[in-house]
């Protein structure tokens, strides 16, 4: 009991705390008062030591606690952005230039084609010893969504290469001021003709620290050349290994007010802090409910009252308060004509309540704008909070393709964009890029439509029939190699008549009437192929 209610005064607490900060108007330094929870930090605060949170960011991170609105908002911004998977893009495009690439020598230092790609996998397919490279991903989402801020931790190998990273939690980092002098960097920048060209350029660069009870520790930002110290966070010229701190990627939420962000709910905190007030007040009407179901007046005689309370609590099943009963007991007093009531024979009479009890949640109307304003914040239709009730299939579609183009898809660009600036040049990597995997928004049946279309118009190769099944069919059928796969149907049919196959000597001349037949006949019967192919592939693993 000890552990619960020190449970729940906490929540109290930090509820009168973001209560506070999102009442305040002013300027970014709010004076902690008593009632807030002690910050490990603070005495760092008061030296200048240490940027102080605009936000109590311990605080933040309990939020879910408060609302399952927010809650819902932030798992679809996690799953929706971080939790596709990757894969890696080759730059080169053209397939000269790539099979050239392939046959040239590399260079001493340098990596091959191939060699490349092998890295790049082993290093995020391994990023860590305990995560893949998506859980690492969900959870920075998830510190970035409740706090606005979040930081991976870049470890090295010997060689001073890129190896994986951890997670940090977002709630225990702080970040020190920047640098009051530049610092001299060498940056890579990837030319046209594949080879680097290096840039020096003049850097602001700041520390972070980390404090669990009683320790610190110190790290320096990714690409930051100079040694720092991981116990006390100085520069020092020369350090052990061991000692030396690590380096961190720290994302955030921009916000002109502060450099840890701004959460996107911050405009709708007194909403997330009010929806949890209000489901009390409803969990409050349950526990102590102050409308009995019914009274039971007893006249006339003494009547044994508690034999027949634990006869009702017997019927229940248990003691709640939902259907309680109050009982009154009149005794007649003294006995003649001045007696207030003169015994007669026992009465009980019942008056039922339950017109005047409530008969649903209070605040229902409150309860939704708050949801709305929430996921207003986060730009989320109902459909990803599973409020799906309204929604038909069309603009079901709708809602998953404008939310994947607005709001999904930029997000991921912007994780995308910094390990192919930040990390893959640190590992040398020219001729690879690292790409998000998104969702499957096609709608097939439209492309079918548009596949015939162009099929009736010679504008489709088998190549396109195979790529097409794929995805549909979520199959992984080979490509044709010979040059006749990436050619249209028409083409292959001419080639065919000038050879002799189909026309020629001996042969018959192809009218146009007669060549669209035999392209249409011709896309037919290998869509045909493909889903014999599929029967004939689905009844072996059956077997």
């Amino acid at each position: 009991m000890g552990a619960k209610k020190e449970a729940q005064s906490l929540v109290a607490q930090t509820g009168e705390k973001l209560t506070r900060v999102a009442l305040i108007t002013g300027g970014p330094d709010i004076q902690p008062t008593q009632a807030m929870p002690n910050d490990p930090f603070e005495s760092m605060y008061a030296k200048n030591q240490v940027i102080e949170p605009l936000l109590p960011l311990g605080a933040l991170v309990q939020l879910p606690l408060f609302s399952s609105t927010l809650a819902s908002c932030v798992d679809a911004y996690e799953v929706n952005i971080e939790g596709h998977g990757y894969h890696f893009e080759c730059l080169i495009t053209d397939k000269k230039e790539l099979d050239r690439l392939k046959d040239k020598p590399s260079k001493e230092g340098e990596l091959s084609i191939d060699d490349e790609l092998e890295l790049v996998e082993e290093t995020f397919d391994y990023f860590n010893p305990k995560e893949s490279l998506t859980s690492v991903r969900r959870k920075l989402r998830k510190d970035r969504e409740y706090t606005a801020s979040c930081y991976l931790e870049c470890v090295r190998n010997r060689a001073g290469m890129f190896a994986g990273g951890w997670p940090l939690p977002s709630h225990e980092m702080r970040l020190l001021p920047l640098d009051d002098k530049p610092t001299v960097i060498t940056s890579r920048r990837l030319k046209k003709d594949w080879t680097w060209k290096e840039v020096r350029e003049e850097v602001y660069f700041r520390r972070f620290v980390q404090i669990r009870g009683s320790r610190k520790v110190y790290f320096k930002e990714f690409g930051d050349p100079r040694n720092v110290s991981a116990r006390t966070g100085e520069y020092l010229p020369n350090s052990s290994r061991a000692d030396l701190a690590t380096e961190v990627i720290h994302q955030c939420n921009y916000s002109p007010a502060t450099p840890y962000g701004l959460p996107r709910f911050a405009g709708a905190m007194l909403a997330v802090l009010g929806s949890n007030e209000a489901e009390k007040v409803n969990y409050r009407l349950f526990l102590s409910n102050m409308i009995p179901a019914m009274w039971l007046f007893a006249m006339g005689a003494k009547i044994d009252l508690e034999k027949i309370r634990e006869q009702i609590r017997a019927m229940r099943g248990k003691p709640d308060t939902m259907f309680k009963i109050l009982m009154v007991e009149a005794i007649a007093q003294g006995t003649g004509d001045g007696a207030i009531e003169k015994p007669g024979i026992p009465r009980l009479d019942v008056k039922p309540m339950t017109q005047f009890q409530t008969k649903d949640m209070l605040h229902q109307q409150y309860l939704k704008s708050n949801e709305e304003a929430i996921a207003a914040a986060f730009r989320l239709p109902a459909i990803f909070r599973g409020r799906s009730t309204d929604y038909t299939r069309a603009t079901a579609d709708t809602a998953r393709r404008v939310s994947e183009e607005q709001v999904f898809s930029p997000e991921r660009n912007e994780t995308d964009f910094m390990i192919n600036r930040l990390i893959l040049p640190n590992m040398g990597i020219r001729y690879w890029k690292f790409v998000s995997n998104k969702p499957e928004l096609q709608d097939f049946e439209e492309q079918a439509r548009i596949l015939n279309y162009l099929g009736q118009h010679g504008g489709v190769n088998p190549n396109m029939l195979v790529k097409f099944y794929n995805r549909a069919f979520n199959d992984s059928i080979p490509e044709i190699a010979e040059p006749w796969g990436n050619q249209p149907l028409p083409i292959t049919l001419e080639e065919l008549r000038a050879q002799g196959f189909m026309g020629g000597a001996g042969g018959f001349t192809l009218t146009e009437k007669t060549k669209d037949s035999a392209a249409k006949g011709m896309t037919k019967l290998f869509l045909d192929t493909l889903l014999h192919i599929r029967e004939n592939s689905q009844k072996e693993h059956a077997a």
